[in-house]
């Protein structure tokens, strides 16, 4: 029994004593993993010494986040940078960084800590909704912040009363300068001079102390005396100027004396002295800048230009030469002109230069409120007019002279000839060309005041602005923005290259005008195709919820080669109202079939059902009844109503149901009738539709019924 029991009793003490020895072996290899932990932490970069605690990467429980920075306490002098380092469990979770005060210290988005000013601030990391913080202490550590002059190395200055004193003071901290202190002046005689922006002016001889004190980062001259400093200024020598027996001051002219009924000064007695501490001295008078600005005859400044220039008066005791500066500005006299100028075309500018101002007047500049506008061949050029009708505007107009405030009531542009049609080129030369974008926008109201006849020249645009779109929205920028309105008049003219218009864009609008006689260039080549060119556009580069539109138009094409009235079909534009008349002589081209409204189809097939949104009342007269709508890869084709679908001509087709296309006027008139279609969105004013098609008023259309 006694040996059993002996046995036992040994059991537990050797289990007791392994334990020990494993326990002394944890520590010693906590110590060394500490030791070595503690040899890869680098420490601060900041002067002052850092007191730092370096986390220990722990065995995490499984699914437990933890997040942990390389130090919990930072201390920084003002204007240091420190980086943070953060450790989560999941390295590609995005950490944040904020602080909780800016004005102490900021942190960037890296982690990157600036010390701004005296003070203490958190800096916590967070992600994932896990956070950890570290206490930054912002303070000077050994230096002191000094308040220095900027122009002066001395405490003291001798000045005359002519003189001013530059007074600005920086800080000089940490063997950088800062400018953001605030800065304080105090005289200790108020009688002496004033101080304005940092900058003395004297009022009499004597001496001055001036107290600069500052306030920066945290810290004042309250605690630090560094941030004081006084400053002597003695006055020793009294010099005034004088002009007419008063102080000098700027002297203001005019170019004329009389204008527009109003009296302007052209003309001022100038007589300038000098004294040195109550003695008159000599006072000499210099002209600097601009020459020939003014003049000085028999005591009196006279105006002799526009401009300003400075005029120096000076004197000298021996030993140094005095002087102050007044400037002299002569001006335009500008009045109101008692009268409007109506029916003006603003884009033009073309105001009576020499009705406002006189035989051979030449316009030197101009403005639209604020807005300097460019001077062109004595006219106006780039007056901002708006897109719903007349505008009223006043335009500030300026020889060398004089100026008038004119009232101009007018359009963007009035067309009364056909070089009014060059207003639509979208080229480089345009009014409305933007040289920062390379873009033109010819936005505003264009109205027709009569009709215009004569072919002409073909309308012609520059190829590569026309062509230019915007990558992201894949919408053509240069073009026609604007209001073209008809008011019943009729246009004839030679369609170049890209149409009328280049591109039609977002919400234009063309309504109320037939376009008559039209004709193709024969030099004019679309797609290698000569004499072949769209009838209005290139493009019509319309928007969802834009609300561009072409209605009540008659459209009459006589001859050359088929792409229809723009090379591709529109979407979001909406055209309602319009008959189109093709001649014989108009040619197929593989673009388009002569009849064809679109050379091309850029509209998806899932909107045909909803297409009439778009379409509405449009009427076609061919003698070749070709499809609507046709596109050049045969892909798709669109019919009118009353057409019969060939459903095995292409992969697609669909039929337009309120487009209706006759190769007579006769046969028109019945399908009217049999479609019962509704004709009264034709304005009466410029349709007759008394035989049951509309009918542009005075005229009977180009070709035969």
């Amino acid at each position: 029994m006694k040996k059993r029991q002996r046995k036992t009793f040994l059991f537990p003490i050797l289990i007791g004593v392994m334990l020990g020895l494993f326990a002394l072996f944890s520590c010693a290899c906590e110590g060394v993993y500490d030791s070595f932990a503690s040899s890869m932490d680098t420490g601060s970069s900041s002067p002052i010494s850092t007191e730092s605690s370096s986390s220990t990467p722990s065995h995490e429980e499984e699914g437990i986040k933890q997040l942990t920075l390389n130090k919990t306490q930072l201390s920084l002098l003002i204007g240091g940078n420190e980086k943070l380092k953060a450790t989560y469990t999941n390295a590609n979770e995005l950490i944040t960084w904020s602080t909780n005060n800016h004005q102490v210290a900021t942190v960037s988005s890296t982690g990157m800590i600036t010390a701004v000013s005296v003070g203490t601030a958190k800096i916590t990391a967070t992600a994932d909704g896990v956070s950890a913080s570290c206490v930054v202490t912002v303070g000077l550590g050994e230096y002191l912040p000094t308040l220095q002059l900027e122009n002066y190395s001395e405490d003291s200055v001798s000045i005359a009363t002519v003189d001013t004193v530059n007074l600005q003071s920086v800080i000089f901290f940490n063997g950088k300068t800062y400018e953001d202190g605030r800065i304080s002046y105090a005289l200790s005689d108020s009688s002496m001079g004033e101080i304005v922006d940092a900058k003395f002016f004297p009022l009499k001889k004597g001496e001055v102390a001036v107290t600069i004190s500052a306030i920066w980062r945290g810290v004042s001259s309250e605690t630090l005396e560094s941030l004081k400093k006084t400053f002597t200024i003695r006055i020793n020598k009294s010099i005034s100027f004088l002009v007419n027996g008063q102080e000098p001051k700027d002297v203001e002219l005019y170019t004329v004396e009389r204008w527009g009924e109003e009296t302007f000064t052209v003309a001022t007695p100038f007589v300038p002295k000098a004294y040195i501490d109550g003695e008159e001295t000599d006072c000499t008078l210099a002209f600097l800048g601009a020459e020939n600005v003014v003049i000085l005859d028999d005591g009196e400044l006279l105006s002799c230009k526009k401009g300003e220039t400075t005029l120096k008066l000076s004197c000298t005791d021996g030993q140094r030469e005095y002087s102050v500066r007044i400037k002299a500005k002569v001006l335009r006299p500008v009045v109101e002109y008692d009268e409007t100028f109506t029916n003006v075309s603003l884009v033009d500018g073309n105001v009576d230069a020499e009705g406002l101002f006189g035989s051979g007047a030449v316009l030197t500049e101009a403005y639209q409120n604020e807005t300097p506008l460019q001077v062109k061949n004595n006219c106006v050029v780039g007056i901002q007019s708006n897109r719903n009708g007349e505008t009223t505007t006043k335009v500030t107009l300026y020889t060398q002279e004089a100026g008038y405030v004119v009232t101009l009531k007018g359009y963007t542009k009035i067309i009364r000839a056909k070089e009014d049609l060059q207003v639509f080129e979208i080229s480089v030369d345009s009014p409305f060309y933007d040289e920062k974008t390379n873009t033109v926008a010819v936005d505003g109201y264009f109205l027709v005041v009569n009709d215009i006849k004569e072919k002409g020249a073909p309308v012609l645009h520059n190829g590569t602005l026309i062509e230019y779109q915007d990558k992201a929205t894949h919408q053509y920028v240069n073009g026609f923005y604007g209001v073209l309105e008809g008011a019943g008049h009729s246009i004839t003219y030679q369609s170049g290259q890209y149409g009328l218009f280049g591109n039609i864009v977002a919400n234009a609008a063309i309504r109320n005008l037939a376009l008559t006689n039209i004709t193709v260039d024969e030099n004019a080549s679309y797609e290698n195709r000569a004499g072949a060119a769209p009838i209005l556009a290139n493009k019509i580069s319309a928007v969802y919820g834009t609300s561009g539109v072409m209605e009540n138009v008659y459209i009459g094409i006589q001859s050359g080669v088929q792409i229809g009235l723009v090379e591709n079909r529109p979407v979001w534009f909406n055209i309602r109202n319009i008959v189109v008349e093709y001649g014989e002589e108009v040619q197929e081209s593989g673009r388009g079939a002569r009849g064809s409204l679109f050379g091309n189809d850029s509209y998806n097939i899932t909107r045909k059902d909803n297409v009439s949104e778009d379409l509405n009342n449009v009427y076609i007269i061919s003698k070749r009844g070709s499809p609507v709508d046709y596109h050049w890869s045969g892909k798709c084709i669109g019919y009118a109503t009353n057409q019969t679908v060939d459903e095995t001509a292409a992969e697609k087709t669909y039929q337009f149901s309120s487009i209706y296309q006759t190769e007579t006027r006769e046969e028109l008139a019945q399908t009217i009738v049999q479609y019962n279609c509704d004709l009264s969105g034709f304005n009466p004013k410029l349709w007759d539709c008394s035989d049951g098609t509309p009918v542009w008023r005075g005229w009977t259309g180009i070709f035969t019924k």
